[in-house]
């Protein structure tokens, strides 16, 4: 996230790497785009990596990618304890808050076929948002992004994730294939950054 008016940008991954870039003398910047845009930009060289979990991306042959660094749960999320235990085999017409241009391969038999609606939001902020001001009934979030929104919020609620729904993922380091010999100092820096803990440990700094 961009830490107030300052541009600098703060989170788990950009502390994670700060000293791999520092270590390899890369000087790096952060650019904000939806992941279309970042996407086609990164092929066509204009960018020179993101973090993004493979499966996401259209071609994912035309790029190269680091071991993966951090791995989270999606969840649909509800702001209700008693739906936690819904059999969503049985549900209709719920409205789900997604992100736009994301695509959810667990999700999209309910969609084709039993009828639920995306409601489709700009970022993670406003997915919660909406779902905090009942424009939608679940919300797909990923776990460790959902628990860190709810810190920022001053409004008091729980968010019950579904039992059923859930899909594992991970994020990686995916580069333009210019940076390919990049690559076995990165995987290792990401080696020791998991055994030495590192990785657990920028998680809990910033979800208390």
């Amino acid at each position: 996230y961009l830490n107030g008016r300052s541009e600098q940008v703060s989170g788990i991954l950009p502390e994670l790497f700060e000293p791999f870039f520092r270590q390899q003398k890369i000087s790096s910047r952060y650019v904000f785009n939806n992941p279309l845009r970042a996407e086609q930009a990164l092929y066509q060289g204009e960018i020179d990596a993101m973090f993004i979990n493979p499966a996401w991306l259209s071609q994912p042959e035309a790029l190269i990618f680091s071991d993966p660094v951090l791995s989270y749960n999606d969840y649909l999320f509800s702001l209700r304890p008693e739906d936690a235990v819904m059999d969503l085999t049985t549900a209709h017409q719920l409205r789900i808050c997604t992100r736009e241009h994301y695509i959810y391969p667990e999700l999209e038999p309910y969609f084709s076929q039993q009828g639920f609606i995306r409601v489709d939001a700009s970022s993670q902020e406003a997915q919660l948002k909406m779902l905090l001001n009942e424009r939608c009934d679940l919300a797909y979030m990923n776990d460790i992004i959902a628990r860190w929104l709810m810190q920022q919020q001053l409004q008091q609620a729980t968010l019950y994730p579904l039992e059923q729904g859930l899909a594992k993922a991970s994020i990686s380091l995916c580069l333009h294939p210019k940076w390919q010999a990049l690559l076995p100092a990165l995987n290792q820096f990401i080696l020791q950054q998991q055994q030495s803990g590192a990785v657990q440990q920028a998680v809990l700094r910033y979800l208390h």
